[in-house]
Formats: C-alpha cells, sequence, structure tokens
C-alpha cells in the first residue's frame, strides 16, 4: 500500500514539472487566442485570408489560417499624401480584404474643378494606385470608395497635398 502511494505520488509530482515546464515554452510560441477571438461571432465574415486575399468560407478556416501562422486580414482602404513622380507628384491609394470585381472609384479636388476615376478591384482583392495628382495646383480631399470581401461598403480616409 505505501508502494502505491509512493508510485502515485511520483507520477503526479512528474505530471506537475512537465505541466511547469511546458507551460513557458508553449507560451513563448504564441497562441491563437487573438485570431480564434476574431473569428468568432460572425466575425470570420469580415476577414480575409492573407494567402488568397479571398474571405473566409468559415469561422473554422479563419481560426485555421491564424493557426498556421497566417493571421487573418481586415478590410482596409487608405488615401495617403505619398510623393512621387521624383516629388512632382502626390497620392496613393492602397487597400486589402476588398472584393474582387468589386467598384472601386477615387477622386480629388482643386479649386477650379473635382476629378473622378472609375474601376473595378482585381482578383487578389488588393488594389495599389499612384494618383499622380500635380504639386503646386491646389489639389486636395483625395479619397476612394469600394466594398470589402464580405460586401460591406467601405471608404477610406481623405488625404490633401503635402506639397504646400
Amino acid at each position: 500500500m505505501v508502494h502505491a502511494r509512493l508510485v502515485t505520488m511520483v507520477v503526479v509530482l512528474a505530471l506537475g514539472a512537465l505541466t511547469l515546464g511546458a507551460g513557458p515554452a508553449a507560451a513563448a510560441q504564441g497562441g491563437n487566442d487573438d485570431t480564434a477571438h476574431a473569428c468568432q461571432q460572425g466575425g470570420w465574415a469580415n476577414l480575409t485570408d492573407p494567402a488568397t486575399g479571398q474571405p473566409f468560407t468559415s469561422q473554422g478556416a479563419c481560426v485555421s489560417s491564424g493557426a498556421h501562422g497566417n493571421p487573418p486580414l481586415s478590410a482596409s482602404l487608405v488615401a495617403s499624401n505619398e510623393l512621387g513622380c521624383g516629388g512632382t507628384c502626390w497620392g496613393r491609394i492602397t487597400g486589402t480584404g476588398l472584393q474582387p470585381g468589386a467598384g472601386f472609384t477615387w477622386g480629388a479636388s482643386s479649386p477650379m474643378f473635382g476629378l473622378a476615376f472609375l474601376g473595378s478591384i482585381g482578383l487578389s482583392g488588393s488594389v495599389d494606385v499612384a494618383a499622380d495628382l500635380p504639386c503646386g495646383e491646389g489639389w486636395g480631399n483625395l479619397q476612394a470608395s469600394s466594398t470589402t470581401a464580405a460586401g460591406t461598403p467601405i471608404s477610406s480616409n481623405v488625404a490633401n497635398s503635402p506639397c504646400g
């Protein structure tokens, strides 16, 4: 009887040591908690698979992507006042997690008139457009709109000229 208790106590202590040793190692590898939370309660429908640029088809696919080191992307559409053309023009529109084939518009205005461009989002679900608005001519209010991969309308921020 004493022998059985001693063996049981050794086993329990050994398991405890393994648990304590594995805990920090497992935590150091990172977890899937953030991805799992983002994908729950319908969140997966608003996220994009970074490997394909397409929306997830289920919560399980979203969590699995994160577990394999590919955290899901949320949709974004950004207007920036980045300089281009050797410093003589400005403006860039970038976006990810957008619906392939969806309409895409961007525009800007000057003191004299406005400008608008229409197009569509490619199969990758992303966009990268150089607006190339001329510096020194008063152009501003660069912005864009489209649709997320989940079918929700999305608008960018408004960017203004860095040229002065």
